[in-house]
Protein backbone atom coordinates (compact mmCIF):
# COMPACT_ATOMS: atom_id res chain seq x y z
CA UNK A 1 0.00 0.00 0.00
CA UNK A 2 2.55 2.32 0.75
CA UNK A 3 4.54 1.42 -2.47
CA UNK A 4 1.37 2.70 -4.13
CA UNK A 5 1.41 6.02 -2.35
CA UNK A 6 4.73 6.94 -3.76
CA UNK A 7 4.01 5.51 -7.13
CA UNK A 8 1.20 8.50 -7.49
CA UNK A 9 3.28 10.96 -5.41
CA UNK A 10 6.65 10.60 -7.21
CA UNK A 11 4.59 10.18 -11.20
CA UNK A 12 2.89 13.76 -9.80
CA UNK A 13 -0.78 11.75 -10.11
CA UNK A 14 -2.01 12.86 -7.05
CA UNK A 15 -4.32 15.84 -8.13
CA UNK A 16 -5.38 13.45 -11.22
CA UNK A 17 -6.14 10.63 -8.75
CA UNK A 18 -8.25 13.41 -6.43
CA UNK A 19 -10.59 13.87 -9.20
CA UNK A 20 -8.53 17.50 -10.29
CA UNK A 21 -8.61 17.14 -6.15
CA UNK A 22 -12.31 17.42 -6.05
CA UNK A 23 -12.48 14.22 -3.68
CA UNK A 24 -9.90 13.05 -0.91
CA UNK A 25 -8.82 9.64 -2.29
CA UNK A 26 -5.14 10.32 -1.60
CA UNK A 27 -6.21 10.85 2.04
CA UNK A 28 -8.36 7.96 1.66
CA UNK A 29 -5.38 5.77 0.77
CA UNK A 30 -3.53 7.18 3.74
CA UNK A 31 -5.78 6.56 6.23
CA UNK A 32 -5.92 2.75 4.86
CA UNK A 33 -2.33 2.59 5.37
CA UNK A 34 -2.74 3.75 9.03
CA UNK A 35 -5.29 1.51 9.51
CA UNK A 36 -8.12 4.45 9.85
CA UNK A 37 -10.69 2.81 7.37
CA UNK A 38 -11.29 -0.63 6.72
CA UNK A 39 -11.29 -0.22 2.56
CA UNK A 40 -11.02 -2.41 -0.21
CA UNK A 41 -11.97 0.03 -2.83
CA UNK A 42 -9.27 2.38 -2.25
CA UNK A 43 -6.91 -0.28 -2.80
CA UNK A 44 -8.42 -1.41 -6.23
CA UNK A 45 -8.95 2.41 -7.62
CA UNK A 46 -5.09 3.26 -6.93
CA UNK A 47 -4.09 -0.29 -8.54
CA UNK A 48 -6.28 0.18 -11.36
CA UNK A 49 -5.41 3.69 -11.62
CA UNK A 50 -1.33 3.41 -11.56
CA UNK A 51 -2.12 0.46 -14.36
CA UNK A 52 -4.04 2.96 -16.84
CA UNK A 53 -7.18 0.10 -16.76
CA UNK A 54 -10.89 1.21 -16.49
CA UNK A 55 -13.83 0.21 -14.75
CA UNK A 56 -17.25 -0.69 -16.88
CA UNK A 57 -20.61 0.60 -15.10
CA UNK A 58 -23.38 -0.51 -16.96
CA UNK A 59 -26.09 1.59 -17.40
CA UNK A 60 -28.80 -0.99 -15.89
CA UNK A 61 -27.63 -2.91 -12.61
CA UNK A 62 -26.76 -6.34 -12.59
CA UNK A 63 -26.79 -7.04 -8.75
CA UNK A 64 -29.14 -6.51 -6.02
CA UNK A 65 -26.93 -3.96 -3.08
CA UNK A 66 -28.53 -6.09 -0.17
CA UNK A 67 -26.62 -4.62 2.44
CA UNK A 68 -28.00 -0.96 2.66
CA UNK A 69 -31.12 -2.43 4.80
CA UNK A 70 -29.31 -1.89 7.96
CA UNK A 71 -27.91 -5.17 7.96
CA UNK A 72 -24.54 -4.54 6.28
CA UNK A 73 -21.47 -3.89 7.97
CA UNK A 74 -21.26 -0.35 6.97
CA UNK A 75 -24.92 0.05 6.83
CA UNK A 76 -25.96 1.24 10.28
CA UNK A 77 -30.08 2.48 8.81
CA UNK A 78 -31.92 1.64 6.08
CA UNK A 79 -31.15 3.05 2.98
CA UNK A 80 -32.54 2.97 -0.64
CA UNK A 81 -30.79 5.24 -2.34
CA UNK A 82 -29.07 1.72 -4.44
CA UNK A 83 -32.46 0.01 -4.68
CA UNK A 84 -32.70 -0.01 -8.45
CA UNK A 85 -34.72 -2.33 -10.70
CA UNK A 86 -32.37 -5.49 -12.30
CA UNK A 87 -31.37 -5.98 -15.81
CA UNK A 88 -33.27 -8.92 -17.12
CA UNK A 89 -30.54 -9.88 -19.72
CA UNK A 90 -27.44 -10.19 -18.53
CA UNK A 91 -25.54 -9.91 -22.27
CA UNK A 92 -22.86 -7.74 -22.20
CA UNK A 93 -21.59 -6.38 -25.56
CA UNK A 94 -18.39 -4.50 -25.13
CA UNK A 95 -16.92 -2.01 -27.12
CA UNK A 96 -13.42 -2.58 -29.73
CA UNK A 97 -12.30 0.66 -28.36
CA UNK A 98 -12.13 2.12 -24.61
CA UNK A 99 -11.14 5.54 -23.50
CA UNK A 100 -12.41 7.89 -20.93
CA UNK A 101 -14.96 10.52 -21.61
CA UNK A 102 -13.83 13.76 -20.44
CA UNK A 103 -17.34 15.07 -20.03
CA UNK A 104 -18.37 12.33 -18.21
CA UNK A 105 -15.06 13.25 -15.86
CA UNK A 106 -16.10 16.40 -15.59
CA UNK A 107 -19.75 15.97 -14.47
CA UNK A 108 -17.70 13.34 -11.55
CA UNK A 109 -15.53 15.91 -10.54
CA UNK A 110 -19.34 18.84 -10.40
CA UNK A 111 -20.74 16.17 -7.97
CA UNK A 112 -17.67 15.53 -5.83
CA UNK A 113 -17.51 19.43 -5.15
CA UNK A 114 -20.99 19.64 -4.86
CA UNK A 115 -21.21 17.60 -1.80
CA UNK A 116 -17.84 19.37 -0.39
CA UNK A 117 -19.04 20.76 3.38
CA UNK A 118 -18.57 24.87 3.69
CA UNK A 119 -15.36 25.81 5.55
CA UNK A 120 -17.96 26.46 8.81
CA UNK A 121 -18.78 22.89 8.50
CA UNK A 122 -15.27 21.51 7.63
CA UNK A 123 -14.43 23.23 10.90
CA UNK A 124 -17.15 22.23 12.95
CA UNK A 125 -16.20 18.62 11.88
CA UNK A 126 -12.61 19.19 12.48
CA UNK A 127 -13.05 20.14 15.79
CA UNK A 128 -15.59 16.86 16.77
CA UNK A 129 -12.68 14.91 15.81
CA UNK A 130 -10.51 16.43 17.50
CA UNK A 131 -12.49 15.36 20.78
CA UNK A 132 -13.26 12.44 20.11
CA UNK A 133 -10.00 11.87 20.10
CA UNK A 134 -8.59 13.41 23.09
CA UNK A 135 -11.49 12.22 25.21
CA UNK A 136 -12.20 8.58 24.01
CA UNK A 137 -9.30 5.84 24.35
CA UNK A 138 -11.33 3.53 21.64
CA UNK A 139 -10.08 3.57 18.23
CA UNK A 140 -12.60 3.70 15.38
CA UNK A 141 -11.58 0.64 14.22
CA UNK A 142 -10.47 -2.29 15.81
CA UNK A 143 -9.83 -2.78 19.97
CA UNK A 144 -6.72 -2.34 21.64
CA UNK A 145 -5.37 -2.05 25.48
CA UNK A 146 -3.55 -3.82 27.82
CA UNK A 147 -5.21 -7.10 28.28
CA UNK A 148 -3.53 -10.07 30.39
CA UNK A 149 -4.54 -12.65 27.97
CA UNK A 150 -6.13 -13.68 24.23
CA UNK A 151 -9.29 -14.33 25.92
CA UNK A 152 -10.06 -11.13 27.53
CA UNK A 153 -9.49 -9.21 24.56
CA UNK A 154 -11.70 -11.48 22.66
CA UNK A 155 -14.52 -10.57 25.83
CA UNK A 156 -14.15 -6.92 23.98
CA UNK A 157 -14.57 -7.43 20.42
CA UNK A 158 -17.42 -8.83 18.12
CA UNK A 159 -17.21 -10.01 14.82
CA UNK A 160 -18.58 -12.84 12.13
CA UNK A 161 -18.61 -15.36 14.75
CA UNK A 162 -21.12 -13.68 17.35
CA UNK A 163 -23.72 -15.88 18.05
CA UNK A 164 -26.61 -13.38 16.68
CA UNK A 165 -25.37 -13.42 13.36
CA UNK A 166 -25.07 -16.51 13.31
CA UNK A 167 -28.35 -17.67 14.74
CA UNK A 168 -29.90 -15.19 12.45
CA UNK A 169 -28.37 -16.61 9.21
CA UNK A 170 -29.48 -19.77 10.51
CA UNK A 171 -32.99 -18.99 10.39
CA UNK A 172 -32.94 -17.72 7.11
CA UNK A 173 -31.45 -20.72 5.72
CA UNK A 174 -33.96 -22.89 7.66
CA UNK A 175 -36.77 -20.86 5.77
CA UNK A 176 -35.32 -21.48 2.38
CA UNK A 177 -35.40 -25.19 3.15
CA UNK A 178 -38.55 -25.48 4.33
CA UNK A 179 -39.73 -23.69 1.25
CA UNK A 180 -40.94 -20.41 3.36
CA UNK A 181 -38.63 -18.20 0.81
CA UNK A 182 -36.92 -18.92 -2.38
CA UNK A 183 -33.11 -17.82 -1.54
CA UNK A 184 -31.43 -15.86 1.28
CA UNK A 185 -28.16 -13.59 1.07
CA UNK A 186 -26.65 -12.49 4.26
CA UNK A 187 -29.30 -13.41 6.27
CA UNK A 188 -31.86 -10.99 4.28
CA UNK A 189 -34.69 -13.73 2.45
CA UNK A 190 -36.50 -12.99 -0.72
CA UNK A 191 -39.69 -14.41 -2.66
CA UNK A 192 -38.37 -14.48 -6.07
CA UNK A 193 -34.94 -16.46 -7.44
CA UNK A 194 -32.24 -14.36 -8.63
CA UNK A 195 -29.68 -16.25 -10.57
CA UNK A 196 -25.93 -14.77 -11.23
CA UNK A 197 -25.97 -16.44 -14.97
CA UNK A 198 -22.09 -16.97 -15.24
CA UNK A 199 -22.46 -18.91 -11.89
CA UNK A 200 -25.25 -20.86 -13.44
CA UNK A 201 -23.08 -21.55 -16.69
CA UNK A 202 -19.84 -22.34 -15.01
CA UNK A 203 -22.08 -25.28 -13.24
CA UNK A 204 -23.78 -26.48 -16.22
CA UNK A 205 -20.48 -27.08 -17.69
CA UNK A 206 -18.89 -28.77 -14.74
CA UNK A 207 -21.23 -31.32 -14.73
CA UNK A 208 -20.25 -34.76 -15.76
CA UNK A 209 -22.03 -37.65 -16.02
CA UNK A 210 -24.94 -36.12 -14.92
CA UNK A 211 -22.56 -35.62 -11.47
CA UNK A 212 -21.33 -32.61 -10.16
CA UNK A 213 -19.57 -31.99 -7.11
CA UNK A 214 -19.26 -28.72 -5.58
CA UNK A 215 -16.92 -27.45 -2.71
CA UNK A 216 -17.78 -23.92 -1.72
CA UNK A 217 -16.10 -21.50 0.93
CA UNK A 218 -18.27 -19.12 1.70
CA UNK A 219 -20.58 -17.64 4.10
CA UNK A 220 -24.87 -17.92 4.65
CA UNK A 221 -23.62 -22.02 5.53
CA UNK A 222 -24.17 -23.02 2.07
CA UNK A 223 -28.02 -21.61 1.05
CA UNK A 224 -26.19 -20.62 -2.34
CA UNK A 225 -27.27 -24.50 -3.10
CA UNK A 226 -30.98 -24.21 -2.88
CA UNK A 227 -30.65 -21.13 -5.38
CA UNK A 228 -29.41 -22.87 -7.78
CA UNK A 229 -30.40 -26.63 -7.69
CA UNK A 230 -33.73 -25.95 -9.58
CA UNK A 231 -31.82 -24.43 -12.48
CA UNK A 232 -28.97 -26.65 -12.98
CA UNK A 233 -28.91 -29.84 -15.35
CA UNK A 234 -28.89 -32.47 -12.34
Amino acid sequence: MLSIKKQLEAKGLVKEFNFNNSYPYMQMLEDKINSKNQSWAILWYASAFLAGKYCFYPPHSLVHNIGNDGSGTHAIEENTIYKVDIKESTTIIFPKHVEENNDARKQFEQFFNSGKPSLIDRAKNKVKRTLKRVFSNQPVYGWSGDYSSWEKAQKKCSGYDNSIIVNKVKESVLKVKSGAAKFERDSVLFDEIYLFEPIVNALNSSVKDNKLHVCDFGGSLGSSYFQFKSNSKV
